[in-house]
């Protein structure tokens, strides 16, 4: 088990913050016994902590330095911290939506936006 800015990590399970970051945490623990345990894993990226809003989950940098980009349509959505973690995801996608933010939580809210329209795609290359 390791602590990582204040969340937790253990190998078989995966702490989800069910609450945007203006609001007060709201943590949820996924075991590997737990039916959406294998979908949170395929979506949680390193470097990142996992949310979940409208049963969609998302990533959220583990550290907070600008730039930020929000990922809305890509290999993984969310918002990520800086090219180097985000252009993987979004380099080579066709139809890939993001953009730069310098607030984690304008980001945020641009992805949680996008998942309330149904717009919020994980896409393959």
């Amino acid at each position: 088990m390791a602590v990582d800015g204040g969340i937790t990590f253990a190998s078989n399970s995966i702490q989800v913050n069910n609450a945007s970051l203006t609001d007060p945490p709201m943590i949820s623990v996924l075991s590997e016994g737990d039916v959406d345990y294998p979908m949170a894993l395929a979506k949680l990226v390193d470097s990142c902590m996992l949310a979940k809003f409208n049963g969609i989950y998302y990533n959220l940098p583990l550290e907070w330095s600008p730039p930020f980009y929000f990922v809305i349509c890509g290999l993984h959505i969310g918002v990520f911290a800086g090219w180097d973690i985000t252009g993987p995801k979004v380099s080579k996608v066709s139809g890939a939506m993001y953009a730069g933010y310098s607030f984690l939580e304008a980001g945020e809210r641009k992805v949680r936006q996008a998942i309330e329209r149904g717009e919020a795609e994980c896409m393959s290359m």
